[in-house]
């Protein structure tokens, strides 16, 4: 049974404890459509816990916003308030979308709910933390990608040694990127489009990891359909890849 070679970031899917960051003032927007609708400040609040990563907005008219994303079953799966939504990004000075953000972009993060076509958005003012407000844009751009290019020297060296011909080297694997998940979710950034990128790469990661899981499991029992399916997750997961690592060396300008 052939094995989809892959130089990837993989993380076991358990649950993870809940990780909150501190707290952070910013603005949030209120579209419809691409229609600016109301504009307000607001408190972000951001964490790990449970399988998901959170945002909740705390607008300065009392309302609470609730914006889940699934890190562990489908990719990018993102809630608003219990609703299916698909994320992208805006400029905050046209309010333009933006496919490949550059660093002297000021960006907005929206949630775009698919029944209403209403965007939840918002863009982080000042971090209640000094440790990291301490960090420069080049020291925390650094702490991501030693983080990811460790963990590809890790797998490329699994792949030399043994190309992945065995069910002990998927799992040597899978612990190998499950420690560099807990790595990269353990950093601590202030800038909200790393933030970003850190939320993503965690996504990525989970998914492949549960993939990657449900191949070796398959492997053992020589389950072809079953490795089949779990082969082609595992590609679909691995497809961000290439255009987040381009995206983030653009972004820090490496």
């Amino acid at each position: 049974m052939p094995f989809l070679v892959l130089f990837a970031q993989i993380w076991v899917g358990q649950k993870a404890e809940a990780r909150p960051y501190p707290d952070s003032l910013g603005i949030c927007y209120l579209f419809q459509g691409d229609i600016l609708d109301l504009i307000q400040p607001c408190v972000i609040s951001q964490g790990y816990g449970t399988g998901e990563h959170y945002t909740i907005l705390h607008w300065s008219n009392g309302k609470k916003t609730t914006i889940l994303t699934n890190v562990l079953t489908e990719q990018h799966a993102v809630t608003v308030d219990g609703e299916k939504a698909e994320s992208y990004i805006r400029d905050s000075s046209w309010y333009n979308r933006v496919e490949q953000p550059d660093s002297d972009d000021d960006l907005i993060f929206c949630e775009r709910i698919l029944a209403t076509d209403n965007s939840v958005c918002y863009k982080t003012t000042f971090t209640q933390s000094s440790q990291s407000n301490n960090k420069s844009l080049f020291e925390q751009c650094n702490t991501i990608i030693e983080v990811v290019n460790e963990t590809v020297s890790k797998a490329r060296k699994i792949l030399d040694n043994t190309q992945f011909s065995t069910s002990e080297s998927m799992w040597e694997t899978v612990a190998t990127m499950n420690n560099a998940a807990k790595k990269m979710e353990s950093l601590s950034l202030n800038d909200p489009t790393l933030l970003n990128y850190q939320s993503r790469y965690v996504t990525m990661y989970r998914n492949m990891s549960q993939a990657m899981r449900e191949f070796a499991v398959a492997f053992e029992r020589r389950d072809r359909d079953t490795a089949e399916v779990a082969q082609q997750s595992l590609q679909s997961a691995t497809n961000p890849e290439q255009t987040l690592t381009d995206s983030l060396n653009n972004y820090c300008q490496l």
